[in-house]
């Protein structure tokens, strides 16, 4: 299922690149596209009839349903401890913030934006499974070995403390 999201949405966003019509037009087209689905979705339901329901479906339902309110429960947690540092960590939110929105703007000056709303658009499909391998979790620990690794290289070393 994830496969095919992902090459549908692939072949989309390639589409729209390679026409590189307005925003506007942009938006008309995912109207168009969404529009069809729901046109033929009845049809394709009737062709690819899915099995009936049964124990092991509910299982796999309830926990891809629990793999959605975790990663929601995470991101509203996150939201909150960013808006709290406001009040708290005033120095570490305004400089947080301003150095996010400054990359991205570079981000954005550097590599065309449909890419980026594809990269954003295929995270956001593919972030519960990431999520539930652990695989964003095993990517930050990588960076933060890597960053330790480089800061301890590069410490200064402390002066000899001087006896009386």
């Amino acid at each position: 299922m994830h496969r095919a999201l992902s090459c549908w949405s692939l072949f989309i966003f390639m589409c729209l690149w390679l026409v590189q019509v307005p925003i506007i037009s942009k938006i008309c087209f995912i109207g168009i596209i969404a529009t069809l689905i729901d046109y033929f979705l009845p049809f394709l339901n009737e062709i690819f009839a899915l099995p009936k329901w049964n124990d092991s479906a509910e299982q796999l339902f309830n926990d891809e349903c629990r793999l959605i309110a975790e990663t929601w429960i995470n991101v509203k947690e996150f939201y909150q401890l960013f808006c709290s540092w406001k009040y708290t960590k005033t120095k570490l939110y305004y400089s947080t913030l301003l150095t996010t929105l400054m990359a991205i703007a570079w981000i954005g000056t550097q590599i065309h934006n449909l890419l980026l709303l594809y990269m954003a658009t295929m995270f956001i499909v593919l972030y519960p499974g990431l999520s539930h391998y652990n695989m964003i979790e095993d990517f930050f620990l990588a960076i933060q070995r890597r960053l330790r690794s480089l800061f301890s290289k590069h410490r200064p070393m402390n002066p000899p403390k001087k006896t009386n």
